[in-house]
């Protein structure tokens, strides 16, 4: 759900993931953190991250796969 509480579970559709990056920015667009991962779901703790606005780009196999915004409650 957007906006989360407690963790994000990211889920990537269409293509077999063998590698991929998440980089999230705050609302001021400062990279605030770079999540790897390896599979076609992976899971982002809000506990990591202090409440606000993110928006983040993903990039699965060293091509772009999509962008958004998430709200940390």
């Amino acid at each position: 759900p957007n906006p989360f509480e407690e963790e994000a579970r990211i889920t990537i559709k269409g293509t077999e993931v063998h590698k991929g990056n998440m980089q999230l920015y705050n609302a001021q667009g400062r990279l605030v953190k770079t999540i790897p991962f390896k599979r076609n779901e992976f899971v982002l703790p809000a506990k990591s991250l202090p409440k606000g606005i993110y928006f983040f780009q993903v990039m699965v196999n060293d091509s772009g796969y999509g962008s958004g915004r998430l709200v940390v409650q």
